[in-house]
């Protein structure tokens, strides 16, 4: 962003492409979907309750933060779809090309609020390091499918580390001992 202006770093990245990488970013953008988000923190809570709270809590704040800007703030920011059209770039055959609502990313926003809090709150840091290539690599599809511009990617993923953050500072200190065991006994 810093090298290319908006539309020219967002064909560059989305330029590079070939079949494999077609069907890979076709299902692992999936990993930042929001019911995939959802599912997986409710799972959560039968390992630890206090680890599906933590994860909860902040992708509700995450997400509710990235939907009030993407639908009251920034709700006239057209995806590249319609902001350079579809015949200029990379699209993947069989993903839809979103038109509106692009600034900032859901996806980037949810993958990386999930991934984050995961890699916290396990201290192991091959792990936490494995977190954060899936949501980059989550975060970099939203490109490669022609959803997303590159600012959109990179703020979606600085609110979901801001609010995670957040719910490790204020939040998961305040969580009971009750938190501390599974939902299945």
């Amino acid at each position: 962003m810093l090298v290319y202006p908006k539309y020219e770093g967002f064909l560059f990245l989305n330029g590079i492409h070939n079949p494999t990488f077609d069907t890979f970013f076709k299902y692992i953008t999936h990993l930042g979907d929001g019911i995939f988000i959802l599912v997986a923190s409710i799972l959560l809570l039968f390992v630890k309750i206090r680890w599906g709270l933590v994860v909860l809590s902040s992708f509700v704040l995450s997400g509710g933060i990235t939907q009030l800007l993407k639908n009251f703030v920034f709700d006239d920011v057209f995806r590249p779809a319609l902001a350079i059209g579809a015949e200029h770039f990379h699209a993947v055959e069989g993903v839809y090309l979103n038109q509106y609502l692009s600034f900032p990313s859901g996806h980037s926003t949810a993958a990386f609020t999930f991934f984050f809090a995961l890699a916290i709150l396990n201290a192991n840091k091959t792990l936490g390091i494995l977190y954060f290539a899936i949501a980059f690599i989550s975060a970099y599809s939203r490109i490669y499918l022609g959803q997303h511009f590159p600012e959109d990617v990179l703020v979606g993923a600085l609110i979901a580390i801001t609010s995670t953050l957040l719910v490790f500072v204020y939040l998961e200190p305040k969580m009971g001992k009750w938190t501390d065991r599974s939902l299945v006994r």
